[in-house]
């Protein structure tokens, strides 16, 4: 973001005083202090926004930017600003996770990519189609090093907004690491249309990049050209640009005729090009190392030197520190100043394993120094990296034959000789493996801590073993299981040690010690999966047929411990202190059991004298001693003695703290005296800032305390149900806390679903240990609250009736007027509840129950406050009853009404189905009679012109005979 486009002054209302106040962001001290002052004030979410924009741009303080929006979050704010608040937070954890300052803390880095992503995560849920959050979940994907998913991410971000910019840039990223640099090219071009202006960054640097994987340099170089005229002081074009023009000045290729003035040329070129760029950013790594490139190619050592310690000093990402340590190594390498060659190679690898060239000089180094097994190691590296070059090669047969003439063995000549020859055939028909390389480079993993990636190698080492058809060792699938164990995948190193046994089994007396060895990891991995009751089977097993094996003692020891068996756990240790009776840390760990389970006075003696001595878990124990002492005295004429016990125990911590900055558990001491003697904000502080170096569910719970006390039960719950997660949900001491919590919300804003939430957590605590007399008594507690506060709504919804039924009074209806707010079903259900509380209670005031230290005065008053209770419901039950029974009469008569309505209804219907098949009768008669009439007139008509025809014709017939008459008469002489 532009520093200019954040306004510098802002108005920011202040709701206790109706006024507003002008900020000039350019005055505001750390954010501690603008919490102090605004933290109160500031009530608006948009305003921390801007804070934080304030401190993470113009300050470059993203550490105080996150503090200032985490309080930003517990303001009111629209969902669209909480979004922005959220996608912000997310990306300044982001930055944090890719800041070089954190790179070498691991956990460090690993804590800001988890919020990350957890904060993308919360702005989804707002608004699953913000581009912002899709795009920044990309990039989280993306970091790691899971490119399907950021795919997806992109294309999710794209659909919303085909053309959102960002996310173009993601997806090119992708394509390009992918390798399908068609698409990856095509993409950035297209992001070139949407913006020909855009210069940060420039997709015309990612288009020379696809261009230059594609072989089309000169296009390559035209990109870069555009990017150079489009924003001159472009650093990665001027960079990339000399690139290019040092590798043509350095060409020594005599198929390419170039001539030493183009060389020159394009030398001189190179060198403006990284001045210009170290003139816009003096702090460019990259630049820096590119510059010492160009005096390494003049031999102008001292000048190269300088440059690349510039470039250490500056580097801002693991490669390029790494990439700075090779050049370093190369730049003594070549002045054979071989020590500092050798430490700046290995840091060059110890920063980035797969920087090839590093580890090729760091073999030259090791042959150099005489390391002739270790070298061939880093060698077979470099091939298991796929470098298979001839050179590599070469290096590894020499290594292999000088390894085997220096022996004085035969055999072993020979095995070098046939390692010479199979490495030669191996690198023709690309069939060289080796698991003991993979062993080496687990190894490599293991001692920086990272046993994720040396359980990866291991497998590897497996699966060659296996693919060569030779027998796994059950010394590589216990390191396995070792390494599983590390990460924390339980099940997995259970699987792996169940394996490593099998092999064990076959051995003579069963691998002997070492075999119970692999016995003792597999009855840990037990024990940190939970699975108790296997854990002790084998760690009894190790002591039947080991019995000097004192670890499998201990182990089983402290499960005892935590399953209350004081009398075996005392047993156990007695026993180890007769095999080794000197032993200190076994007395140790007696003395740290007496003082859990109450016994202060026997572990007394010792822990002073070993506290003397500067133990720091002696002086720890001692020091929880005293804080212990000091929580028991509890009477006012006790105050002075117990400042004594707090004051002692503080000291004795601090002391441990002296010794050990890193104490994590005496500064959890100290900070519980000061919860313990009333100085509870600085207590919650404190264990705030230890559960972020430490996240154990011991200290989860102490800082959900100290929330709880402060009245911050959003937290106090948050925290101790991530204890209670760690713990698989099996601690019922947690679930009891949580259920507390829920308790005193629901009591104080009188929420039933509170209640209801405290009552599942007692119950899922009950379960777990069904007789905990005290989790029934808060059982009993929670249903007779919650059985209060529906009492107090039933009153209260009867108040608000109370109006609508005196004015309704004239109604005939008058039922309806204070119709109830709860059904019989479930009040009877309700004082089920309370009559179970009443009788609980009842019980606990017996006498078995007086050891548990109830206060027997309340208890008493909550049976009779619950009888009262009682009453009250069955009285309304009662109320509840005859309304039901007046309900029921209504009913019954409405549906007798309903049924002489129907008989009525019926009866009609069927009189006009009669009338109406009467008309139809009728008119089916009249069309009868009506045809009939006219069919006889029909017929009538028919026979009156039947005769006219005849008549018709008699005519005819006359006149023709008169007419024949005549003509005989004429004929005659008439």
């Amino acid at each position: 973001m532009n520093v200019g486009s954040i306004q510098k002054v802002v108005e920011i209302p202040l709701p206790t005083s109706n006024q507003t106040v002008e900020i000039d962001c350019d005055q505001l001290g750390t954010a501690r202090e603008t919490l102090n002052m605004f933290g109160n004030e500031v009530t608006d979410m948009k305003y921390w926004i801007h804070f934080a924009l304030f401190y993470n741009v113009k300050r470059d303080s993203p550490e105080e930017a996150v503090s200032i929006l985490e309080r930003g979050l517990m303001s009111p704010g629209s969902s669209e600003d909480r979004c922005k608040c959220l996608n912000l937070l997310a990306s300044i954890y982001f930055k944090m996770y890719k800041a070089p300052k954190y790179q070498a803390d691991v956990d460090q880095k690993n804590h800001f990519l988890i919020q990350a992503t957890e904060k993308f995560n919360e702005a989804s849920q707002l608004n699953p189609h913000n581009q912002v959050s899709l795009v920044g979940k990309g990039l989280i994907y993306l970091a790691k090093k899971d490119p399907v998913q950021a795919h997806r991410e992109f294309t999710n971000a794209l659909r919303v907004s085909p053309n959102f910019i960002p996310a173009l840039f993601g997806l090119a990223r992708i394509q390009y690491s992918q390798k399908t640099f068609k698409d990856a090219l095509a993409t950035y071009q297209r992001i070139a249309r949407l913006n020909p202006f855009m210069t940060h960054p420039d997709p015309r640097i990612g288009i020379g990049l696809c261009f230059n994987k594609l072989n089309r340099f000169d296009e390559a170089v035209q990109a870069f050209d555009r990017a150079v005229v489009m924003n001159p002081s472009s650093v990665p074009a001027n960079i990339l640009l000399a690139t290019i023009e040092f590798d043509i000045s350095k060409q020594l290729d005599p198929y390419e005729d170039i001539p030493d003035e183009e060389r020159l040329a394009n030398y001189c070129s190179a060198m403006e090009r990284v001045e210009l760029a170290l003139d816009i950013d003096p702090t460019k790594s990259s630049a820096l190392i590119l510059m010492a490139h160009g005096y390494y190619l003049r031999e102008e050592m001292d000048f190269a030197l300088e440059a690349l310690r510039r470039a250490e000093k500056y580097a801002d990402s693991r490669f390029m520190q790494s990439e700075t340590h090779y050049q370093l190594a190369r730049a003594f390498h070549f002045m054979e100043d071989f020590d500092k060659a050798f430490y700046h190679y290995y840091h060059a690898i110890d920063i980035n394993e797969n920087h090839t060239s590093a580890r090729y000089g760091y073999g030259q180094m090791l042959i150099h120094n005489g390391y002739y097994d270790e070298a061939k190691a880093e060698f077979e590296k470099l091939w298991h990296l796929n470098i298979k070059n001839m050179d590599v090669t070469t290096v590894l047969c020499v290594l292999n034959a000088h390894i085997g003439f220096n022996d004085s063995d035969q055999s072993v000549k020979q095995k070098a000789l046939t390692d010479f020859d199979r490495i030669s055939k191996a690198f023709v028909e690309d069939k060289y493996k080796n698991p003991d390389i993979s062993t080496v480079k687990a190894w490599f993993f293991e001692q920086r801590k990272n046993p994720v990636k040396a359980l990866a190698s291991l497998k590897k080492a497996k699966e060659l073993y296996e693919r060569l058809h030779r027998p796994v060792p059950f010394e590589l699938l216990n390191r396995m299981g070792n390494m599983a164990f590390k990460a924390k995948y339980h099940t997995e190193a259970i699987e792996h040690y169940s394996e490593a046994l099998e092999i064990v089994r076959k051995l003579p007396s069963k691998g002997g010690y070492r075999g119970l060895a692999v016995y003792y990891n597999l009855g840990r991995a037990h024990e940190a999966a939970h699975n108790t009751e296997q854990a002790r089977k084998i760690y009894k097993y190790i002591i039947d047929h080991g019995p000097e094996f004192v670890l499998a003692r201990l182990r089983l020891a402290a499960i005892e411990e935590k399953l209350k068996h004081h009398g075996k756990v005392d047993e156990i240790i007695h026993e180890v202190l007769d095999l080794d009776e000197d032993n200190v840390e076994v007395k140790k760990i007696q003395a740290l059991y007496q003082l859990r389970r109450g016994d202060y006075h026997s572990p007394r003696n010792l822990l002073h004298t070993l506290a003397d001595k500067n133990d720091l878990v002696a002086m720890t124990a001692l020091g929880s001693l005293y804080l212990i002492k000091g929580r028991q005295l509890k009477q006012e004429q006790e105050k002075s003695q117990r400042e004594v016990y707090y004051k002692r125990s503080v000291e004795l911590f601090q002391k441990a703290l002296n010794l050990n900055s890193k104490n994590i558990w005496a500064a959890n001491c100290i900070t519980v005296a000061l919860a313990e003697t009333g100085r509870m904000q600085e207590a919650n502080e404190g264990f705030w800032k230890i559960l972020q170096n430490c996240p154990k569910p011991e200290f989860n719970i102490n800082y959900a305390h100290t929330c709880a006390l402060l009245g911050d039960y959003g937290n106090a719950i948050r925290f101790y149900e991530v204890a209670s997660k760690k713990y698989q949900h099996r601690d019922h001491q947690i679930m009891e806390w949580i259920a507390r919590v829920y308790y005193i919300t629901g009591k104080e804003r009188k929420n039933l679903e509170s209640l209801e939430t405290a009552l599942d957590w007692t119950q899922r605590a009950l379960r777990l240990k069904p007789d905990h007399k005290i989790a029934l008594h808060n059982l009993a507690l929670l249903q007779q609250t919650r059985a209060q506060l529906i009492s107090e709504r039933i009153k209260g919804g009867q108040s608000k009736a109370a109006p609508t039924a005196s004015t309704t009074s004239t109604n005939t209806n008058s039922t309806t007027a204070t119709s109830p707010n709860i059904s019989l079903m479930e009040l009877k259900k309700v004082m089920d509840w309370t009559q179970w509380s009443t009788k609980t209670f009842e019980e606990i005031l017996k006498d078995e129950y007086k050891k548990l230290m109830f206060d027997r005065e309340l208890v008493k008053h909550r049976v009779a406050f619950g009888k009262s209770i009682f009453q009250s419901f069955d009285k309304k039950k009662k109320e509840l009853e005859i309304m039901e029974e007046q309900k029921e009469v209504e009913r019954k008569e409405r549906e007798k009404i309903d049924e002489e309505e129907r008989l009525v209804e019926e009866q009609k219907a069927a009189e006009e189905a009669a009338l109406e098949d009467e008309r139809r009768k009728r008119a089916v008669e009249e069309d009868r009679i009506r045809n009939e009439r006219l069919q006889e007139y029909a017929e009538k008509q028919r026979i009156l012109y039947s005769r006219e025809e005849k008549s018709k014709r008699r005519r005819y017939s006359s006149d023709e005979d008169e007419k024949n008459m005549s003509s005989r008469k004429a004929r005659r002489g008439f």
